[in-house]
């Protein structure tokens, strides 16, 4: 009986040593499945956005016709975002006397807000700033008038401000498209109220 009680000690006992080295050797087997860690950390949203657009506006100076150009733009990217935006654009007039073209020269502060919509965002932006024109002014028939002044140049530096609103897609990648448009204003002598337009290709950089 005594004999028949060790074996059993003796056999629980083992079993027991056996468990025990069992958890505390760790498995170094090759299917052993190990924690999963994060290698890749999430990538953070661009912090500048670059806008390369085509201009539309009203002259700054001349009461009628449209001044077209280009217009390259850096903005701090996000909901709420500020920037600088630069143009150049022409415009000309021709009455019964002179040509007359104006060269524009366009430069804004800009800060606003953007509404995100999964893809795209709806923008309102403010700009204040100034524009430079450069006029050239030519006689009709000129040529055939003897001496006296064929062409006259003028410089003038104006205020400006605007306020436009319009939207931005992302299209693929850090690539998208944009459209803004709102009122204008120069100080001119006629109060110098206008509209202007862009519409152009976007990159997050």
């Amino acid at each position: 009986m005594l004999r028949s009680r060790l074996a059993v000690t003796a056999v629980a006992s083992a079993i027991l040593l056996h468990a025990a080295s069992a958890e505390a050797t760790p498995d170094h087997s090759p299917d052993a499945i190990a924690a999963p860690a994060d290698a890749t950390p999430t990538s953070a949203e661009p912090d500048w956005l670059l806008e390369t657009s085509v201009l539309a506006a009203l002259p700054a100076a001349l009461p009628v016709g449209q001044s077209v150009g280009g217009a390259i733009g850096v903005h701090r990217a996000g909901w709420l975002s500020w920037g600088l935006v630069t143009s150049v654009s022409q415009a000309a007039e021709n009455n019964l006397s002179n040509s007359v073209a104006h060269l524009e020269w366009r430069t804004r502060v800009v800060g606003g807000v953007a509404l995100q919509r999964g893809r795209g965002a709806l923008v309102l932006q403010g700009g204040l700033g100034a524009t430079l024109v450069h006029e050239t002014r030519l006689r009709h028939q000129s040529g055939r008038l003897p001496g006296g002044e064929k062409e006259s140049n003028a410089t003038a530096l104006l205020p400006a401000a605007e306020i436009m609103a319009g939207a931005r897609l992302r299209v693929f990648d850090s690539w998208g498209i944009a459209a803004l448009a709102g009122p204008s204003w120069h100080g001119t002598a006629g109060g110098g109220l206008g509209f202007s337009a862009l519409v152009g290709v976007l990159r997050w950089l």
